[in-house]
């Protein structure tokens, strides 16, 4: 086991994001390029190269030539965040102080890495116009799947957290830690003293491998974004990602999943994880594969939270018309044409949900198990 700092600095951040980046850009199959983009986003973030503090600048999307990275990130209550307004627009230039820190940190790390632009949902979308936000919002299955990297802020629940942090630290206070069945079982195996198995016991361990997958079992507090509806199908899409969790990163991808310390068990490639599910049915591009996986996929996304419900459906429609694409088929309201009699077979005690009033307002199908 590999000891981690108790603040992460860019660094040590680097020592373990770049090889990982590059080997997966270099040998993983299904970690390639999106090859069924179709519309990019309108707008993207510059980084000024010259500057030694990062700033940004908008712009539209025809002059970004060069790979760029995605943000996931949570809103929390709006305090704190930047968002593009239409009069904000005559001022599209953001000063590294002006900045967040989780938006900060994110450029200074693609400054690191040598990647000069950005894709931030606050500020690449014009917050206060609404036919802004219904172009750009579906275009979210080609922003993550796109992109060379996706930085996730997963232990933060608003845009102050930010990725180099002090770490939160838990062995201290562990007497009987409640181990995850599969993490228990494999690390037994390893003959390991206390001390280090506790090591491998931390929450973040728990959650990535996707031991808690119930609503109850999520806590908000250590991993607020994997509880977010918007965050499900930015994970999914993503060919890479870099988690930024309280305790340390965590690097997923779809042929690799590897944390800071150095777990071995959670090294390599998991094919039991759903963002490696849905690649390899991607690859296969069997529609009846793909079909059965999708109610498996509404089961764990209708549990997670957002804040307006009439958002639903929206937060995963970028899912859904990047499968559309592949199997060239229609997705409707959040089934599939093509396999319409069995989609309509969801229920509600199956799904874990009960009915919300603020539906009744939208105009929401009734056939969809969205409308519950």
């Amino acid at each position: 086991a590999k000891d981690i700092p108790p603040v992460l600095d860019i660094e040590s951040c680097l020592d373990f994001v770049r090889p990982r980046l590059q080997r997966c850009g270099l040998s993983h199959v299904l970690c390639k390029p999106n090859p069924h983009i179709s519309d990019y986003p309108a707008r993207f973030l510059v980084i000024d190269s010259k500057a030694p503090l990062p700033i940004l600048r908008l712009v539209d999307q025809k002059e970004v030539k060069s790979p760029y990275i995605a943000l996931s990130h949570c809103w929390g209550n709006k305090e704190g965040i930047i968002e593009t307004t239409r009069a904000g627009l005559i001022n599209v230039t953001h000063t590294h102080t002006h900045l967040p820190k989780s938006f900060r940190d994110t450029a200074f790390i693609a400054q690191a890495l040598d990647i000069h632009h950005l894709w931030i949902d606050s500020l690449c979308i014009i917050q206060d116009d609404e036919q802004d936000w219904a172009q750009e919002s579906v275009k979210m299955a080609d922003v993550y799947s796109a992109a060379i990297l996706t930085i996730a802020i997963t232990g933060s629940v608003n845009p102050s957290g930010g990725c180099l942090f002090p770490r939160r630290q838990h062995l201290d206070k562990v007497d009987d830690p409640v181990l995850c069945t599969g993490i228990a079982s494999r690390v037994e195996r390893l003959n390991l003293p206390p001390e280090v198995r506790m090591r491998y016991e931390r929450v973040c361990h728990q959650r990535m491998e996707g031991q808690h997958t119930s609503w109850e079992e999520v806590d908000t507090q250590i991993s607020p974004l994997l509880t977010r509806a918007w965050a499900f199908q930015e994970k999914i899409l993503s060919p890479r990602m870099i988690h930024f969790h309280g305790e340390e990163m965590i690097w997923e991808c779809n042929e690799e999943h590897a944390c800071e310390c150095g777990y071995e068990p959670l090294g390599g490639h998991d094919p039991t994880r759903t963002s490696s599910i849905v690649a390899r049915a991607v690859e296969s591009g069997r529609r009846e594969e793909i079909w059965q996986l999708w109610a498996d996929l509404v089961v764990k996304y209708i549990l997670l939270d957002i804040t307006f419900e009439k958002d639903r459906l929206p937060a995963l429609a970028g899912l859904g018309k990047y499968l559309s694409r592949i199997l060239d088929c229609t997705y409707m309201a959040g089934l599939w044409k093509e396999d319409f009699g069995r989609q309509l077979l969801w229920n509600r005690d199956y799904l874990g949900r009960n009915p919300s009033p603020s539906h009744r307002a939208q105009q929401v199908p009734t056939w969809t198990w969205a409308s519950v």
